[in-house]
């Protein structure tokens, strides 16, 4: 970094300083004080001729509930909600170009999204589910399963089996997904598994949320495709080949 970028950061983190320390109402001696550091420190700080040390915006996030990246201008999210958000818009939003492209093409990506959890659960909560699952997947429920059995007699039949089925919100508007499990998840596998003990868990049980695409090639169903499949298949695809195209999607 040269001189003039890190003095201009300097700068910068001195005026958020001095900012987030009004916004708490605190003075230089309060923010001294709080830092173990003097007020002619302070006002160094703040003029930005001098660097905040990150063991003093450590103690700061700590204190404000803020994101210490935040308080050094390392990036712009004052909370974790705020960048997961973020993280998680700008991921959809790339995955809608993508989609968005291929459509071009004659291939379609659908998105879907998928609830598993044990079926004796889901029949518990029935009514309070319903609004959540696709119309088609409530009557092929129905008709694989006797929900209309007494619920020991429920239990007792298929306390042992697991149900996967498609919800009726694609990406992710459902309100017992967070959105920054979301996006942790995008990053690592494209099950967001929701915890029993998660207040906004719909069923009190450990279940899952999967994320996932249904492909058709010119209206066509040709398989199911996970977050992966479509940003490797985009990172394959040479855009001026169709034959390319689908040896892509019919291989992978």
């Amino acid at each position: 970094m040269t001189y003039m970028k890190k003095e201009m950061l300097h700068q910068k983190m001195g005026s958020r300083l001095k900012r987030l320390a009004k916004e708490h109402r605190l003075t230089r001696g309060d923010m001294a004080e709080i830092i173990s550091y003097s007020c002619g420190h302070i006002s160094r700080f703040y003029k930005g001729t001098m660097e905040i040390p990150d063991s003093a915006a450590q103690i700061l996030s700590d204190l404000w509930g803020i994101r210490k990246e935040y308080i050094l201008c390392e990036d712009d999210f004052k909370t974790d909600d705020e960048m997961y958000s973020y993280m998680n818009e700008s991921a959809i939003k790339d995955m809608q170009t993508a989609i968005d492209y291929l459509k071009t093409l004659g291939i379609v990506f659908r998105p879907c999204t998928a609830f598993v959890c044990p079926l004796t659960a889901l029949y518990q909560h029935w009514m309070q589910m319903q609004e959540y699952i696709k119309d088609s997947e409530i009557e092929r429920l129905k008709k694989e399963y006797d929900f209309d059995l007494p619920s020991n007699e429920f239990h007792r039949t298929y306390f042992t089996e697991q149900c996967y089925v498609e919800l009726s919100s694609p990406l992710p508007e459902i309100p017992f997904l967070h959105l920054e499990d979301v996006s942790k998840s995008s990053s690592q596998e494209s099950m967001v598994f929701l915890k029993s003990s998660d207040e906004k868990n719909p069923l009190g049980v450990n279940c899952g949320v999967s994320l996932f695409f249904k492909v058709y090639q010119n209206s066509q169903f040709i398989r199911n495709a996970n977050i992966y499949d479509l940003q490797d298949f985009m990172k394959k695809l040479d855009a001026y080949s169709k034959c390319t195209v689908e040896t892509i999607l019919f291989d992978s």
